[in-house]
């Protein structure tokens, strides 16, 4: 602080712990390049994460309940705030891309609003079916896309992983041994098996 805000603080307060917090803070020199002092930016910064950590809407939360689809999340994030003022005045014709800064025909020319990417929310609409090979999957069901991987149809698309297989055996009597051989999760989990069959055909 300097010493005029000491002395006037001092004038006022019996006790450095007496200080208020906002006349505190007004009292602080701004940090380097910065317009706000330490004490204030760092207050600023604590609330600003917690907000983006406790709330489970945020955009980036990766939440199955709530999380945008990664199509989504890439139509949110090339919107920037020159799309969104222009979108929403009546008046603006062209912005810089950088809306906090100065426009500057070198690095920060003014664009046309018509040039800025719009959202497109089609990438909203539920999915009420997938397509896995060449079947039809209503959402929300599982088929098997091959004898150790399953599909199960999601908003945002196909979710695929790999089956646990208890019995190598009862696999290889259930589904035909060229479509297992074609399935690297089969492969893995029953290479003794499947080694010793190939060797019998």
């Amino acid at each position: 602080m300097d010493p005029a805000s000491i002395a006037a603080l001092e004038s006022i307060y019996d006790h450095v712990d007496d200080i208020d917090i906002f006349p505190g803070l007004l009292s602080e020199r701004p940090m380097g390049g910065a317009l706000m002092p330490p004490t204030m930016a760092c207050i600023i910064a604590e609330q600003f994460s917690r907000l983006k950590k406790c709330d489970r809407f945020y955009y980036e939360n990766d939440l199955a309940e709530t999380k945008f689809s990664l199509e989504q999340l890439s139509e949110i994030k090339k919107i920037k705030l020159g799309s969104i003022l222009c979108q929403n005045s009546a008046a603006l014709t062209k912005i810089q891309p950088d809306v906090f800064s100065m426009p500057n025909e070198l690095i920060n020319a003014q664009v046309p609003c018509k040039d800025f990417p719009r959202m497109k929310f089609e990438k909203w609409a539920d999915r009420e079916i997938c397509f896995i090979g060449n079947e039809q999957l209503q959402r929300g069901h599982t088929t098997r896309k091959s004898p150790c991987v399953s599909c199960t149809c999601t908003n945002d698309g196909p979710k695929c992983k790999t089956m646990l297989v208890g019995n190598c055996e009862s696999l290889i009597k259930q589904f035909l041994f060229t479509d297992i051989i074609q399935d690297m999760a089969c492969i893995v989990q029953c290479s003794k098996l499947i080694r010793e069959r190939a060797g019998r055909l």
